[in-house]
């Protein structure tokens, strides 16, 4: 990802939308299981989302430009999901 970041690819790139899919489809059968009650509690309470992450429990390996590449990187991600599945229920 830090490659793409830094060879200017945007958020809405077609690479870089499936590489984040391949990231987050590795991660959490690996990050769920670790999570603890109170991780849970506020994912649930946010709707899939920590209102302010842990940074012991999440550590970053980006840097704060980055960071705020990977957020819209994953609105994106979650807007394409959204249009996607409103066209499907549409065709239904």
């Amino acid at each position: 990802m830090k490659q793409m970041i830094h060879e200017g690819k945007t958020p809405n790139d077609p690479e870089v939308q499936k590489h984040t899919e391949a990231m987050l489809s590795f991660m959490r059968p690996k990050v769920e299981p670790l999570l603890d009650d109170e991780a849970k509690k506020q994912l649930m309470d946010n709707k899939g989302s920590f209102e302010e992450p842990n940074p012991y429990l999440f550590p970053s390996a980006f840097n704060k430009k980055e960071e705020k590449f990977m957020e819209r990187v994953m609105d994106e991600l979650i807007r394409c999901k959204i249009n996607f599945n409103r066209t499907n229920s549409r065709k239904l």
